[in-house]
């Protein structure tokens, strides 16, 4: 055999890269659904869909609260015809109690009469801001603008409050979700930016947030970065 004696230098330190695996994921993700049960009348958007923010996605079938609130609107003419002149004959009363021509008996009924139809006029207003509200929630309104990533439901579905309906996931901004070492993470700066790579290809993320507890599956922390510089949002 032949035999090489070369030199053996001792260092003080080395460097280990090393590799974490992690997901790229939008800002905000939300399962959007009615705050009502209801019979669904329209669904607008398909998955793929560019939604604005604003924009109704999905509506129920209100006509039965349109019908309640027109019965109320009726209601409230009435009432308020009522109070008309439960207004005019407490005028009366009173100028008739100042020349001592009425009792009191009479002036404090039609006195009481004017303040029942009053009240009455007021409850009948919140039925009817109360019917409004129920029919805005009619309409499902995006809370952001987004992209349309799943549909559950279609025309003629009858829902219960909090069903989902489809699933936004906001455009522009990503966020990155990484499981990294602890040792990793103690050395993770905020204030410092982070070379990520996606499906091959490079961008820049910083730290957002650390999470103080241990994943007990993996023996790792969390940490959550913002990219601020993307070529290409692919999920790793």
């Amino acid at each position: 055999l032949v035999v090489d004696a070369r030199r053996v230098d001792l260092l003080g330190a080395y460097t280990v890269k090393e590799r974490f695996v992690g997901l790229l994921e939008p800002a905000r993700q939300t399962h959007l659904s009615f705050e009502r049960p209801g019979l669904v009348t329209e669904v607008l958007f398909d998955e793929g869909d560019q939604v604005s923010n604003g924009a109704v996605v999905a509506r129920l079938d209100a006509s039965k609260l349109r019908s309640e609130r027109r019965a109320l609107e009726a209601r409230q003419q009435e009432l308020e015809a009522q109070f008309d002149l439960a207004s005019v004959t407490l005028s009366r009363q009173s100028a008739l109690k100042t020349k001592g021509w009425q009792s009191e008996q009479k002036y404090d009924e039609a006195r009481f009469k004017a303040a029942q139809l009053s009240s009455a006029i007021r409850r009948l207003k919140a039925s009817i801001e109360s019917i409004d509200i129920d029919i805005a929630k009619s309409e499902l309104k995006a809370p952001y603008s987004g992209t349309v990533a799943a549909r559950s439901i279609d025309e003629g579905s009858v829902v219960s409050a909090g069903t989902r309906v489809i699933d936004l996931v906001e455009g522009g901004d990503r966020r990155v979700r990484v499981g990294v070492s602890i040792e990793a993470s103690d050395t993770i700066e905020a204030d410092q930016s982070y070379r990520l790579v996606s499906g091959g290809r490079k961008f820049d993320g910083r730290l957002i947030s650390r999470r103080p507890d241990l994943q007990t599956g993996t023996r790792t922390v969390v940490v959550l970065f913002e990219v601020f510089y993307c070529k290409q949002t692919k999920p790793t």
